[in-house]
């Protein structure tokens, strides 16, 4: 090894410490990533026209991409779970249906040669279906009954999940508030990251207790100090611009249904 070497080994040694100082330096005295402020309400109106701001409630700003990925997950959970048990009971109560109706087109003539074999003594009295009006009746009303269940099954099929279901399980929110008394509330958000709103609050009322969901889109009026309102307006189940339903933009989504 030449003199030279063995001279410059320290002098290199030397200036990759002050490197590493310069560099733990300018990483500590680099300014923190840009914040918008974001405020906002809380509050529902009732038929009456009465405002009911709600406090207490817990407010999350989530990034948007991380929203749509999730409900993107909770539709294709649902459609492989609750809708699948959903279809099998229409064709369940379908089948049902098919059946009865079968039954109420041949009743007056099932309840005639039931009533003659009655009368002849052919049957017991526990087997006597009461004569063609009665028999046709029960029939009838069965028919019905079944019609019923069947509509209301189809109501609720091919709708998607609840708005309690889309708030199972939510990713890792990057800010959360509470609101106060007032149902006011105050988010700092990263800037220039597309953020959405959320919330779920609850309200007794005498008869019931209603369920309250948010899904709103932060625009750029909120993050400049407009308040941004949550109420009945853009509600999940509401399709007001900024809420996340079905009519958001470039997404395929089910609509949520009210709780």
């Amino acid at each position: 090894m030449s003199d030279r070497t063995a001279h410059d080994r320290p002098t290199r040694n030397l200036l990759r410490r002050v490197l590493l100082l310069a560099l733990g330096m300018l990483a500590g005295c680099a300014s923190p990533a840009k914040q918008d402020k974001v405020t906002g309400q809380m509050f529902i109106v009732t038929r009456g026209s009465e405002n009911i701001r709600l406090g207490l409630v817990e407010v999350s700003a989530i990034r948007l991409d991380s929203l749509q990925a999730h409900i993107a997950g909770s539709a294709r959970a649902w459609n492989e779970g609750p809708e699948v048990r959903q279809q099998k009971r229409i064709a369940e109560a379908k089948s049902l249906l098919a059946v009865a109706q079968k039954e109420l087109r041949g009743a007056p003539a099932r309840a005639q040669a039931n009533e003659i074999a009655y009368i002849r003594g052919d049957i017991p009295t526990s087997k006597y279906m009461g004569g063609q009006a009665g028999y046709t009746a029960t029939v009838r009303m069965r028919v019905a009954n079944l019609q019923k269940l069947l509509e209301s099954y189809r109501a609720f099929a091919g709708r998607g999940p609840s708005a309690g279901y889309l708030f199972r399980d939510l990713p890792q929110p990057l800010a959360t508030a509470k609101t106060d008394a007032d149902g006011r509330f105050e988010l700092m958000v990263p800037a220039g990251v597309p953020v959405a709103i959320l919330a779920a609050a609850t309200r007794e009322t005498p008869g019931a207790v209603e369920k309250y969901h948010w899904m709103v889109r932060l625009n750029n009026s909120a993050r400049q100090g407009t308040a941004l309102l949550l109420s009945n307006d853009n509600l999940i189940t509401q399709p007001a611009p900024q809420s996340l339903t079905i009519a958001w933009e470039g997404m395929d989504r089910p609509a949520a249904k009210p709780e």
